[in-house]
């Protein structure tokens, strides 16, 4: 009995000496790009990074976010996986500025990392025509980075053309749209440029869908609503008058009476992935009106089943 047991004991330990000799010396996979990044200021900013080289290159780009499940390939990743390490200097980003800048930043910071890029790799922020606008408080730097975030994810689920929106006058350039996603996030009910924006998409006819970004958004009170009808907002009161007032106070109320699905930004891949899929369910206009182009995936899940045979059909009568 004695005897088994050290057996057993010995067998273990000789196993898992094997396999931390395998985690240490293994061939680990080797990436072009370690995305290092403040996780508040620029996590947001770092998944943009990722998707726009992963579209416009074949360049292997490491993000933590997409890890978390094996913590010690980060460590070992960090370590040990790059072939090359350069200090590169700083590169111009306005965080501000419009999709196509964003990206062209991003170009840039992949042109000194030596990655070859597509010869016709399609730029993000080219909708010519959307029929979905994707907006939210886009005056905080990480709420506009996951605007694009989730713009370039819908548009590749959809197959359809959609744009971020920062401002009502691109509410005005966009006639063509269907839906207006709007991401829920904290202080965002006081935010001047988002209330003129969401009073454009009101006098537009334009159906809303939300989600909650998970920062700490909190649902507003009565209160809220009487002070706002009481004193509004300085900026649009002088932009539209003091009749604006009550207007905004019922289009938040419209607004917050969508449910919102939970969307975490800051999340991996593949959870950020369902979450969009969820999301672009609710756009059910597309599907009645035949214009449900899906992805690959999409159309898949929802591939009917073959019809059965069903019982064979009788002989025909013989001729009398």
């Amino acid at each position: 009995m004695v005897f088994s047991i050290m057996m057993v004991l010995f067998a273990t330990a000789t196993v898992a000496l094997i396999h931390a000799s395998y985690r240490r010396f293994r061939p680990v996979t080797m990436y072009d790009i370690f995305l290092c990044h403040h996780k508040a200021a620029a996590g947001v900013l770092a998944r943009f990074f990722k998707i726009v080289l992963a579209k416009a290159s074949r360049a292997k780009v490491f993000l933590d976010a997409d890890q978390l499940e094996d913590l010690e390939l980060i460590f070992e990743t960090v370590q040990t996986s790059y072939q090359v390490l350069i200090d590169l200097r700083t590169t111009d980003m306005a965080r501000f500025g419009g999709q196509k800048d964003q990206e062209e930043a991003v170009f840039a910071v992949g042109r000194r990392c030596k990655l070859h890029f597509r010869m016709f790799s399609m730029t993000l922020g080219q909708a010519s025509n959307p029929r979905v606008l994707v907006t939210g408080a886009t005056s905080d730097a990480e709420l506009l980075s996951a605007c694009m975030v989730v713009q370039s994810m819908v548009q590749n689920d959809l197959q359809i053309e959609t744009s971020v929106m920062c401002d009502a006058a691109q509410v005005k350039q966009a006639p063509s749209a269907v839906y207006v996603l709007v991401l829920l996030s904290r202080g965002m009910l006081l935010d001047p440029a988002f209330a003129e924006l969401l009073l454009q998409v009101r006098d537009s006819n334009i159906e809303i869908v939300t989600a909650s970004t998970n920062d700490g958004f909190q649902f507003p009170g009565q209160d809220f609503y009487v002070k706002l009808e009481k004193e509004g907002l300085a900026e649009i009161n002088t932009k539209f008058g003091e009749g604006s007032k009550k207007v905004l106070s019922d289009s938040y109320r419209a607004l917050l009476r969508v449910l919102a699905l939970p969307l975490t930004p800051l999340g991996s891949q593949g959870s950020l992935q369902k979450q969009i899929s969820d999301i672009t369910r609710r756009f059910k206009k597309f599907q009645s009106i035949g214009e449900d182009r899906v992805s690959p995936r999409r159309a898949l899940e929802h591939t009917p089943p073959s019809p059965s045979p069903g019982p064979p059909l009788p002989p025909p009568p013989l001729p009398p």
